[in-house]
């Protein structure tokens, strides 16, 4: 466990890249708790160069960007077809989450971490969006308009949820991170 980052006690992530050295040259002291012993650990910063970021995320963050351009290439040539909004909509939003599906670190300025907690909660409602509306819409959907914003709803609400607990998806309480992926797994 790791207790105290540059002699800063951490106790989320947040607080964990927050109390990190980050320039190039710099290190990091770690007080690691195991077996009830602790112990410093010295690690020295390494810039991990395109290569190996792109390794770890390269794949997601191209095809993110695909899903951001086709979507945008869509609604631009049938502006006028509501089809092509919602998959405009579906492209930006679950471009966003491929994006940053493997992010390499803590983001910044903070505002990107909301981005991130955006494009998780709110993927699954373009899913369900585009389903309805996806090549042509269904039939419930020419009786009852209001059902397309029940699942953005209930993305409000868990995007909510985690932003009021914390600025980041990795500190968002556990509960609510079940919630969001029981509702990508739906």
């Amino acid at each position: 466990r790791i207790l105290t980052v540059n002699d800063k006690k951490v106790k989320t992530y947040l607080e964990f890249q927050y109390a990190r050295n980050w320039s190039k040259s710099g290190e990091n002291v770690y007080l690691i708790e195991r077996d009830d012993r602790q112990f410093p650990v010295v690690v020295a910063n390494v810039p991990l160069g395109f290569k190996r970021v792109f390794k770890t995320s390269g794949f997601t963050f191209l095809l993110g960007i695909g899903f951001i351009v086709i979507g945008t290439l869509v609604y631009l040539m049938k502006s006028h077809h509501r089809t092509s909004k919602v998959f405009f909509n579906f492209g930006v939003i679950f471009g966003l989450f491929a994006t940053f599906l493997y992010k390499t670190s803590f983001m910044e300025p903070l505002w990107m971490e909301s981005v991130v907690i955006f494009a998780y909660t709110f993927t699954p409602a373009t899913f369900f969006h585009l389903a309805l509306s996806f090549p042509e819409e269904r039939r419930i959907l020419a009786n009852h308009q209001k059902i397309k914003y029940l699942p953005y709803f209930v993305s409000v609400i868990l995007f909510s949820g985690i932003r009021i607990h914390t600025p980041t998806m990795f500190d968002a309480p556990k509960t609510w991170l079940l919630l969001t992926v029981a509702y990508m797994a739906l």
